[in-house]
């Protein structure tokens, strides 16, 4: 029979505190620029302030049920967790970007704003319904916790579906609400462009 050594077992505990407290708050900088470089591209594609906050805010919902779907299912607030809201930004804000663009395509068809908030919802909606759900369904075996290392990466899987799940239908309802008071004639929407040359 062997004799294990404990003195010389290589693993090191020391730190691990404070290594996690320092990777959370690498997280929380990285979730903060992360929202800034976003906007600040919605903005470019846009040129519009008030449509690139529009865009921007869905992350909001997004990162609400994320952090709601991580409290109904007992799961924690870990880097992990933190990685899949950081993901579920850029998941989150493309489907109101693709509704504003819509918008924005059928509103200068010179037709009212309520009629180019319907023409944007019929074209956009079935595409956006299957990427989202796609990937919904994608993360789902990372949420439910299965395979190895399921208590790793169960708060990652959580996080990205119940967020995005969250988002979608929020998206569905707020950005088309909020866009009815966006201005209607071109020249008061578009701003100069910041890198025009």
């Amino acid at each position: 029979m062997s004799h294990f050594n404990l003195s010389v077992t290589p693993i090191v505990t020391e730190f691990s505190d404070k290594d996690t407290r320092e990777s959370l708050e690498s997280l929380k900088m990285a979730l903060g620029l992360s929202l800034l470089l976003v906007f600040l591209v919605i903005l470019y594609q846009f040129n519009n302030l008030y449509q690139s906050l529009l865009c921007i805010a869905v992350a909001l919902f997004g990162i609400a049920g994320a952090v709601s779907s991580l409290y109904y299912f007992g799961s924690t607030l870990s880097l992990n967790s933190l990685l899949g809201i950081l993901i579920l930004i850029g998941l989150t804000v493309n489907n109101s970007i693709l509704i504003t663009d819509a918008f924005n395509y059928y509103r200068d068809q010179n037709i009212g704003s309520a009629t180019a908030i319907s023409q944007a919802l019929r074209s956009r909606l079935v595409p956006l319904m299957v990427t989202n759900v796609t990937t919904i369904v994608g993360m789902l075996p990372l949420a439910i916790g299965f395979g190895a290392g399921q208590d790793i990466l169960k708060p990652l899987g959580i996080s990205v579906s119940g967020g995005l799940l969250v988002a979608t239908v929020s998206t569905m309802f707020f950005v088309p609400v909020m866009l009815m008071f966006s201005r209607s004639d071109k020249t008061c929407r578009e701003l100069e462009h910041p890198l025009s040359v």
